[in-house]
Formats: C-alpha cells, sequence, structure tokens
C-alpha cells in the first residue's frame, strides 16, 4: 500500500483520474478475456498490440 499527502481537492481530482483508468483498463481486461474463452477450442491465440 501507499499513502498520499496533499491538498484535499488535488487528492479528490487524482482520485476520479486514478478510478476512471482503473474502469477503463479492467474493462479492456474483461472483454479480452471473453475472446480468449470464446477461442480456447480452436488452435489460435489471442495476442495485444500498442498500436490504436
Amino acid at each position: 500500500m501507499f499513502s498520499v499527502k496533499g491538498p484535499v481537492v488535488d487528492l479528490l481530482k487524482a482520485e476520479r483520474t486514478a478510478l476512471n483508468l482503473l474502469q477503463h483498463i479492467s474493462g479492456i481486461a474483461t472483454f479480452t478475456s471473453l475472446f480468449v474463452d470464446r477461442v480456447k477450442k480452436y488452435p489460435v491465440r489471442v495476442c495485444d498490440t500498442r498500436k490504436t
């Protein structure tokens, strides 16, 4: 764990940003997991790319 110190307004802004990021990447992981499950019985693999 960790702790942070600073002005409350700035901490609350950072908290919201961090929560939004975590929700976004969690959604991507869940979506990817669905694809992996769907192709499990085939001789393929799901790969990632950093390109958008």
